[in-house]
């Protein structure tokens, strides 16, 4: 689940979003393995966006430099594919030594770790900006707090020895329907919330307001 999303690319502040990573470690002999993922799309996702994805990396250790790179981004039919906050990176090398370390003395693997990722940076200027921000630029830069613009994007990590990940063997991709999906059935029997949904909050508002006066 990603929450507190606060940078658009498309009318109506929201994003076609789906999450993109890039997986790299170096191993004993010095060489790098690279691998990148994606998740599923998210579409006219306004503030939150839900996912239920897995994915699946393969590391041979001991090694060094072990990451996961994860960029928020913003799907696009017609152009190139918008970056929404700039890449983060999670570092997985503790994480990993202490597993070889238990795999090797016979202890247990480590649990599930739940862990919180904060996307802080992002393009100001290329941002969808709506009208009061448009308008009164210089008193909105002025105003507003720039952590309220940070994204928080919940996920589960676990790290096992092949053996034990061979004898549960768990498929990659999505692991169950995510929430809050705008389909054709939520469509018909919530229209207003749809209407919602693909203007953005704050236009939906200012068009009922206008409308009643």
């Amino acid at each position: 689940r990603i929450n507190n999303i606060s940078v658009f690319k498309d009318f109506g502040d929201r994003n076609d979003v789906y999450v993109k990573g890039r997986f790299k470690y170096v191993d004993f002999w010095g060489k790098e393995h690279v691998k990148v993922d994606k998740t599923d799309t998210h579409k006219f996702a306004n503030a939150e966006a839900y996912f239920n994805w897995r994915w699946n990396f393969t590391v041979r250790a001991p090694s060094t430099d072990c990451f996961l790179e994860l960029t928020l981004m913003d799907e696009d039919r017609i152009s190139q594919h918008d970056t929404i906050y700039y890449p983060v990176v999670y570092s997985l090398d503790q994480m990993l030594n202490v597993a070889y370390s238990n795999a090797k003395d016979g202890r247990r693997p480590l649990g599930t770790l739940q862990e919180t990722v904060v996307f802080d940076q992002y393009d100001e200027d290329n941002a969808v900006e709506n009208c009061c921000a448009r308008y009164c630029r210089r008193c909105w830069r002025r105003a507003r707090l720039s952590d309220r613009k940070f994204a928080k994007m919940r996920m589960d990590v676990q790290i096992l020895p092949m053996d034990e990940a061979m004898a549960s063997p768990v498929d990659a991709g999505n692991i169950s329907p995510p929430k809050d999906r705008l389909t054709i059935s939520t469509a018909v029997s919530h229209p207003e919330r749809t209407l919602q949904i693909i203007m953005g909050a704050r236009n939906y508002y200012n068009v009922t307001y206008f409308s009643i006066f």
